[in-house]
């Protein structure tokens, strides 16, 4: 069967919280629940290969929450962060792959943190980003909506299929130590 995702928000919250608006006049502020419901508009007109599919808004007057259907997205987040490497890493399920790749991939069990974040292999990361810059163009480019992602990273870029992490082909470890240390300016 097909897979959904469900965003689930609490009506009350969206109603009590302000959030920050910038338009032509300037900056302003707007309930959080006007800034959702807009972005569920935009997002429910949007037709692109890169753009996840919302299928479904359930909003009951009746019911504290509301719901926000989407199409599930098998390989989840892109990336995951790690506060202990203050790093990136990929974390893919060993069941999702095996699922998804069958005896196509290695799939074994990686111990992720050993010596390193596991990062995606050059020409992973450039099918990845290919399709990324495809989806931002589109969205820039919708006559008259000024569409404009804010809050692009690896937690909000979600896969079709799970990235076999265990497989050398597809990742490899990258040792944190070896990055150079950099100074704020």
């Amino acid at each position: 069967g097909r897979r959904h995702a469900v965003k689930v928000f609490a009506k009350g919250v969206l109603d009590r919280r302000e959030v920050s608006f910038f338009d032509k006049n300037g900056a302003s502020t707007i309930s959080l629940r006007q800034r959702i419901d807009e972005e569920l508009r935009i997002l429910a007109g949007l037709q692109h290969s890169s753009v996840v599919v919302l299928t479904e808004v359930i909003d009951d007057p009746n019911h504290e929450k509301m719901y926000a259907v989407m199409e599930g997205l098998r390989g989840g987040q892109l990336m995951a962060w790690d506060e202990d490497l203050a790093a990136y890493s990929i974390r893919a399920s060993a069941d999702e792959v095996r699922q998804h790749w069958g005896d196509q991939v290695q799939y074994g069990a990686v111990p992720w943190r050993d010596d390193g974040v596991l990062v995606f292999r050059e020409g992973v990361a450039a099918a990845v980003l290919q399709q990324l810059v495809g989806a931002v163009a589109y969205l820039h480019g919708l006559p008259g909506q000024g569409i404009i992602h804010k809050d692009l990273k690896p937690e909000n870029i979600l896969l079709t299929a799970p990235l076999p992490s265990g497989d050398p082909r597809f990742a490899g470890r990258l040792a944190v130590e070896a990055w150079p240390d950099l100074q704020a300016p």
